[in-house]
């Protein structure tokens, strides 16, 4: 067990017809739960604010929090390297680290109207 380990558990709010056995299949669950829902899909009509754009190519607010979710991924795979070095994390829990990061890249954007204020 490591130091994250009360951080990294299966308990949920609410419960599941599914029973995962470990954290790297609730984490893979808890992404799939974000992908296929409608919230997640709605961000394919959505463009991405670019002030001054130029290219005819607008990208969508999918494909943005796609790219998001690709870097994150790759930033959590070099800080869980580093954390299963110095003994903070485990194999099972360097894979859930990598999940957990990846899912919350991929939620970032859902429900953020364009062209939010603090006015």
């Amino acid at each position: 067990m490591s130091e994250y380990s009360k951080f990294l558990n299966t308990d949920r709010r609410r419960t599941s017809r599914f029973q995962h056995k470990s954290i790297v299949e609730e984490t893979i669950s808890d992404k799939s739960r974000v992908v296929y829902s409608s919230a997640f899909r709605r961000m394919q009509q959505k463009a991405q604010v670019f002030s001054l754009e130029t290219n005819a190519a607008v990208r969508s607010r999918l494909t943005h929090t796609l790219e998001v979710a690709d870097v994150g991924k790759k930033i959590a795979i070099g800080v869980a390297n580093k954390l299963v070095d110095i003994g903070h994390l485990d194999i099972d829990e360097k894979e859930a680290f990598i999940n957990i990061a990846e899912t919350a890249c991929l939620m970032h954007d859902i429900g953020n109207p364009p062209f939010w204020s603090f006015w």
